[in-house]
């Protein structure tokens, strides 16, 4: 089994601050936010042209309708292809817009470490809400719409992405509230125009172990030490499976597979890249307990597998960035919110421990970050097992655990068939204790369905509207 270790300094904080600082291994951490808005288009049907009228008809579900309209009309065309192209490159071209206002702050805030690290951060950001934005638009100018079904949950993925970076990027900014009040005013074009493009896309849909190429060994009885080299040397942007070998061994580097770097395989004795698979491996966060959140695995690889895997940390342990991941006979360990994020994310036979939380804190095992309605993200808990650990044990029920809670409004989570052991508290949801997330109760969608064991009892289960005992 390989590790990879990280560590973190910081003071713990229950409020959800997704601090970029110290965070480590594969990609860049975010969540989604979209205001809505109910403005009506204003535009009087009996006076508009046919390319105008079916503008007003793809408008007419979107959060922001006004400049939704301005969008499709000035493409002077009905052709439900050229509509939707228009509406992604829109917001494709908002993006760009946001980068060049980023500049002059990034200039402007030299001097200030923090403030000048999130301006970076957001920056990168934006490259990769560009990367999907452009993936979006060719997927849509390039394909037939004679079979858009095929292609509609790529499209979604892939713009829910933009919407989750374009948050990552406010929420740099808690330490300086005047910054984030100037990247706020300045993101509101691109984070209304990519709504508008995710509604649209959305309403679509009702009209045996590889050879390796690469092998990392310490010892040198492989072509690198490390796993960084090795992916330095793979080829970049390949439709072909570049595999990397992993000897057993502790590995600590901080890794970032970047961009370029797609249909990566990794795997073990025992990641930004598209198509990226890991299996027989651990990541480990250092952090213990009393420090802030320190992320052991962070991924927003699309359509990524890790198989047989271990990922042990506190705070935010697993934090599943963007587009779709899947997890198999893994081990998760953690305390709050260890399994988080806005991917599509599915957890099967799996092994989820919760450690010893520090005396008068709690245990939370998911905080999904689905802010924006039309996201298709979600956390998928099946067949697995809930358990303490031995530290934990003995006070499992003075240290309240929860199976999740709600991190953002449309927070989606289901834990289905899978077995929660007696520390689970009877309510088995909790909320944030923050005054403008009360109404996320009514929001939320928790799912529980024919789960086993002590802590399955639903009985005294939370009454929200968005709890769900599922048939």
């Amino acid at each position: 089994m390989n590790f990879i270790k990280q560590g973190k300094n910081d003071d713990e904080e229950e409020e959800i601050n997704k601090d970029v600082a110290g965070i480590s291994i594969l990609l860049v951490a975010a969540v989604v936010i979209c205001v809505v808005s109910t403005t009506s288009s204003g535009h009087d049907n009996n006076t508009l042209t046919l390319e105008m009228k079916a503008a007003s008809k793809f408008c007419s579900s979107t959060e922001y309708q006004e400049s939704c309209f301005d969008t499709l009309s000035s493409a002077n065309n009905d052709d439900p292809k050229v509509l939707v192209a228009k509406a992604i490159l829109a917001a494709k071209e908002a993006v760009k817009k946001f980068l060049s206002y980023l500049e002059p702050l990034i200039v402007e805030a030299k001097n200030n470490s923090l403030t000048h690290m999130a301006l970076e951060d957001c920056k990168n950001m934006m490259k990769y809400a560009a990367d999907s934005l452009w993936a979006s638009y060719f997927d849509i100018r390039d394909g037939n719409m004679s079979d858009i079904s095929d292609r509609i949950n790529d499209l979604r993925t892939w713009l829910s992405a933009v919407l989750s970076y374009q948050q990552w990027c406010l929420d740099g900014f808690e330490h300086d509230r005047g910054m984030k009040e100037i990247v706020q005013k300045g993101i509101v074009d691109a984070r209304e125009l990519t709504c508008n493009a995710l509604t649209i896309v959305t309403n679509l849909i009702h009209n045996s172990k590889s050879i390796p190429d690469a092998v990392v060994a310490q010892d040198g009885r492989g072509q690198f030490k490390t796993i960084d080299a090795a992916l330095a040397a793979a080829p970049k942007r390949s439709n072909v499976r570049h595999v990397i070998y992993i000897k057993a061994g502790i590995c600590e580097e901080h890794i970032t597979v970047e961009t370029q770097y797609t249909n990566i395989l990794m795997y073990g004795d025992a990641a930004i890249g598209n198509g990226f698979i890991a299996k027989s491996m651990g990541f480990q966060s250092t952090a213990g307990p009393a420090k802030h959140q320190a992320v052991a695995f962070r991924v927003q690889s699309d359509k990524s597998s890790f198989f047989i895997y271990r990922m042990d940390g506190y705070q935010d342990t697993l934090y599943n960035q963007a587009n779709r991941q899947f997890f198999l006979n893994c081990v998760i360990s953690g305390t709050i919110d260890f399994i988080i994020g806005d991917s599509a994310t599915i957890i099967q036979n799996s092994l989820i421990i919760m450690k010893r939380a520090m005396n008068n804190k709690f245990n939370t095992v998911t905080a999904q970050g689905k802010d924006y309605i039309d996201e298709n993200t979600r956390i998928i808990i099946q067949n697995c097992r809930i358990v303490p650990e031995k530290k934990l044990f003995h006070d499992r029920f003075r240290i309240a655990t929860y199976l999740g809670r709600p991190w953002k409004k449309f927070f989606t989570t289901v834990i289905m068939e899978s077995a929660l052991g007696d520390f689970i508290r009877p309510e088995g949801w909790m909320w944030f204790d923050q005054s403008d997330k009360v109404k996320y109760k009514e929001t939320v969608y928790y799912g529980e369905y024919n789960n086993s064991g002590p802590g399955a009892d639903l009985n005294a289960r939370v009454k929200w509207k968005g709890y769900h005992r599922m048939n």
